[in-house]
């Protein structure tokens, strides 16, 4: 099992240029091991921003909640969350951005997975996974992502006054009712 760090590049309107995802070998390995690769990983990504001249944005992720769902999840699924701590990679990141120079900017995780499916993974031909990384990315930069639109997935009507945070929490709530995570990709990949 792997864990996969995605990267964005964007530019300074947003719009992506490219995306590399980064697999990081967590099972059946010591915790040693799985440091090593990690810093590996940051190492890359570290300095690829480092040449860019560009800032590093990173979502602020709290892993207490889903530890503590685990058995729900599956065996794989406990392994992977048990053996990644998001608070090692983040502080790994913080110690080799500090030492290169590079800024790290820290925003709000919420409905970046979302926002990155619906607005980018199919207009750009991201993954997944790319996709969220892009509006973890614009998010760092300034980008308000608006209301969701799309016409492939049915979303309940959202009135003028409500804000876009508003409308992200109530178009999560709807997609997630009626969708699973591999449905809505599967949908919205192969879409027109």
């Amino acid at each position: 099992m792997c864990l996969l760090i995605a990267v964005a590049d964007v530019d300074r309107f947003g719009n992506p240029l490219k995306e590399k995802v980064i697999p990081v070998a967590m099972y059946k390995r010591t915790s040693e091991q799985v440091t090593a690769a990690l810093g590996e990983a940051i190492k890359e990504i570290v300095e690829t921003a480092a040449v860019a001249g560009k800032p590093l944005i990173i979502e602020d992720l709290d892993f207490v909640k889903k530890k503590l769902q685990l058995r729900e999840k599956g065996n794989n699924y406990a392994r992977m969350l048990s053996s990644f701590c998001y608070s090692k990679f983040k502080a790994m990141l913080l110690a080799k951005a500090a030492r290169e120079g590079v800024e790290v900017i820290i925003v709000n995780p919420f409905a970046t997975s979302l926002i990155g499916q619906l607005k980018f993974m199919k207009r750009y031909g991201l993954s997944s996974h790319g996709a969220a990384a892009v509006a973890i990315a614009r998010r760092g930069i300034g980008f308000n992502d608006k209301r969701p639109k799309t016409k492939i997935i049915k979303l309940p009507a959202f009135p003028r006054n409500m804000t876009s945070w508003k409308c992200w929490s109530k178009a999560i709530k709807a997609i997630k009712k009626k969708y699973t995570f591999k449905e809505r990709i599967v949908l919205l990949s192969k879409s027109a």
